[in-house]
């Protein structure tokens, strides 16, 4: 992409992404795909990834994440886009300041929220409801045969039709 131009890839830009689909049901899973066209103090760099790919992706049921909720990641367009049901942030006990706030907030205004494992202190200080979202272990996506139901660590879900995404 011409973003590249500007800011050489990172290996976060380079992450393989997948998206699920059964029936219904769609999950996207990112890697460490970026949001933002950023040169960093150390060197490194970011590129928006998530705007070149959102339309493709499109509406899904579950989002796992891109970049653990780095400040870097998850950007306006790709949330609006995906608009997803259940968000599952992959963090662990960090000191990345992972899940960010902002990207926290985000995507609970649209729906659940799951952070395995975890967050680091100051993004717990900085928005306390992390800490409510904190699941011990894993957590288990379960999709029906058909796709129109899931369950999220036991708790069950309705898949939208494609007409009730548009």
């Amino acid at each position: 992409p011409k973003a590249f131009e500007k800011f050489e890839p990172s290996e976060n830009d380079l992450s393989v992404a997948l998206k699920f689909t059964q029936g219904d049901f769609e999950l996207f899973a990112g890697g460490d795909l970026s949001g933002e066209n950023l040169k960093t103090d150390y060197g490194g760099s970011y590129s928006d990834i998530e705007s070149l790919v959102a339309a493709r992706v499109g509406d899904v049921e579950v989002y796992k994440v891109n970049h653990h909720g780095s400040d870097h990641s998850t950007n306006a367009c790709f949330a609006r886009v995906l608009d997803p049901e259940v968000s599952i942030f992959t963090t662990g006990v960090n000191r990345y300041r992972h899940p960010a706030k902002r990207v926290f907030r985000t995507l609970s205004d649209r729906g659940d929220v799951r952070v395995t494992g975890g967050a680091d202190d100051r993004a717990l200080a900085e928005e306390p409801s992390i800490g409510n979202a904190v699941v011990r272990g894993d957590v288990e996506v379960v999709v029906a045969p058909t796709g129109a139901k899931y369950w999220v660590n036991g708790r069950y879900f309705r898949s939208k039709t494609t007409a009730q995404e548009r």
